[in-house]
């Protein structure tokens, strides 16, 4: 399902941490080091396999690589490109869908559309609470 890697990933790193690992290898496949070397040089996990810093280590910073290699060490991450994600985000620090497009690396148009999408989900959502089925409107007042 759409949207379960990026929702793991929220819940391990956090909202900084995975607008942070997106913004620097959103698309991309990032090699999780299955030990984390710290500064000092001293392999945090107790893993025979350690790891020079990694590219990883430099964006995210040491916290949020040893969480990442808790859960996914040694293996290829295909890092979401989280734009749901990351367009709340950037909406909510007062940026216009211009400027969000130009993050996203999508057109303005594109960016009304996602925010159109989400929208029409929270609606869905609010109406699956309420007993309702998504698509059936209120109901009408009995006749007199």
């Amino acid at each position: 399902m759409k949207g379960e890697l990026t929702n793991d990933l929220l819940e391990i790193l956090g909202e900084a941490d995975l607008l942070l690992l997106v913004e620097n290898f959103a698309g991309c496949r990032l090699s999780v080091p299955s030990a984390f070397v710290n500064r000092a040089g001293t392999d945090t996990l107790g893993d025979r396999s350690t790891v020079r810093r990694s590219a990883l280590a430099i964006a995210l910073g040491e916290e949020a690589t040893r969480k990442l290699s808790a859960c996914f060490g040694g293996a290829t991450l295909r890092v979401p490109l989280a734009r749901e994600f990351r367009a709340r985000h950037y909406r909510k620090q007062g940026m216009s869908n211009a400027k969000i497009a130009v993050r996203l690396g999508m057109t303005e148009t594109g960016v009304d559309a996602l925010f159109q999408r989400l929208r029409a989900a929270r609606r869905a959502s609010v109406a699956n609470d309420n007993g309702r089925k998504p698509s059936s409107p209120p109901p009408k007042a009995p006749r007199r």
